[in-house]
């Protein structure tokens, strides 16, 4: 795997916590082009998701809020929402079900993971 800057696991997670702490949300795409990854179709995916990955298992490890759950797809009935893989992991840990897990859900779940995310950064530094 190629990338345009060196180290991309914690440029990463340094800047996901800088979301959070600003709680603020980034695309996939705009992480991609922060990272100097590929920033369009299977190219994307196939780069950004190990990295994601890792950083989703190191949370759960520690037992920190869903850092991962800030990425979130740009456009159609799933914006603002994580992809795929981000659910994968939930429905893998048993948390959820894929027949259950309907758009309106994953809203919600994803407005209860950022809140958790930015309670925890916030708290963390004051």
């Amino acid at each position: 795997m190629a990338f345009g800057k060196a180290r991309p696991i914690p440029r990463c997670y340094q800047k996901l916590v800088e979301l959070a702490i600003r709680e603020e949300t980034i695309t996939y795409e705009d992480l991609a082009r922060y990272l100097g990854t590929a920033t369009e179709g299977n190219a994307l995916g196939a780069q950004l998701s190990p990295i994601l990955s890792h950083l989703y298992r190191f949370c759960e490890r520690k037992g920190l809020p869903k850092l991962t759950s800030l990425v979130v797809r740009k456009s159609g009935l799933s914006r603002d929402i994580p992809g795929r893989g981000f659910w994968a992991f939930l429905i893998e840990e048993g948390l959820h079900s894929d027949h259950t897990l309907t758009v309106e859900l994953k809203q919600e779940l994803t407005r209860i993971y950022h809140r958790d995310v930015y309670a925890y950064y916030e708290n963390l530094f004051t």
